[in-house]
């Protein structure tokens, strides 16, 4: 069979013919076994005149691995586990993706990314061994700056929620006053009012993590509280969301950029 040169049917054969070579080509210089020699002899007999190149490089010495990888991205060496196979994870770059999904779903309109933000702040700041604690071997102070307006002083009053005045830089300007806190600072914040029970930080972030979804779910064992947050989210909403779930993007957001510094 002839096909004339530049023809459509000589490019579409020359690409399979192209493409066949390259997998060969693999095949015989980084699958074959034996000899540099013998990989040469075996592709020049299936393709006369051409020449492998250099044979491919030992495993141990190919920059491509996922340990070296990992090193690149992580500036630090991947840990080890059983039979010397290297892990593409560590604590850093943990750390690090938490982080990263931590700043998108604070920009995130989904209620179940709302959701998975009480689990990720629990990760890095109150677990019973914290990320942020695995990262900062200077174990330098960490700081939140929150916006430290107190709710309504009303003894009747039936709900109130800071919302994005939580963050000093999404609150309304007159209403501003930022203060810095620390971790456990950060857990005691007041952040809602249910028919004048008062609801922090460590109240949300519990409720809906261990019961809502965010982590775990059990509609079972609730305290008084997470049952008075169940029955907040089942008759009221913010914006299209169940009461307490879109609060979560501003205390996402002021997380995030206390723990900048760390990256």
């Amino acid at each position: 069979m002839s096909i004339a040169a530049g023809s459509p049917a000589c490019r579409q054969a020359g690409l399979k013919v192209h493409v066949l070579v390259i997998l060969n080509y693999n095949k015989f210089v980084f699958g074959a076994a034996g000899s540099s020699k013998g990989r040469t002899a075996a592709f020049e007999a299936a393709y006369p005149g051409s020449s492998p190149g250099p044979a491919a490089p030992k495993r141990s010495e190919n920059p491509r691995t996922p340990q070296r990888y990992s090193e690149y991205l992580t500036g630090r060496k991947s840990r080890r586990q059983g039979g010397g196979r290297s892990l593409f994870m560590n604590q850093k770059a943990l750390f690090l993706r938490t982080l990263e999904d931590l700043n998108q779903k604070s920009q995130s309109g989904d209620w179940y990314d709302m959701l998975l933000i009480s689990g990720l702040i629990y990760k890095l700041l109150y677990d019973t061994h914290p990320l942020v604690d695995e990262n900062n071997p200077t174990k330098a102070k960490i700081f939140f700056e929150v916006n430290s307006k107190e709710p309504p002083k009303d003894p009747f009053l039936a709900f109130w929620s800071i919302e994005d005045g939580f963050d000093p830089e999404t609150s309304v300007p007159h209403l501003a006053k930022p203060i810095k806190v620390d971790r456990q600072g950060l857990y005691a914040r007041q952040v809602m009012i249910i028919n004048s029970e008062t609801i922090n930080i460590k109240d949300l972030i519990r409720f809906l993590r261990n019961k809502q979804g965010g982590v775990h779910n059990d509609n079972i064992s609730l305290t008084d509280k997470d049952k008075i947050l169940k029955e907040l989210q089942g008759r009221f909403g913010i914006m299209g969301v169940p009461a307490g779930l879109r609060l979560m993007r501003a205390i996402s957001r002021v997380v995030a950029k206390g723990l900048i510094f760390l990256r």
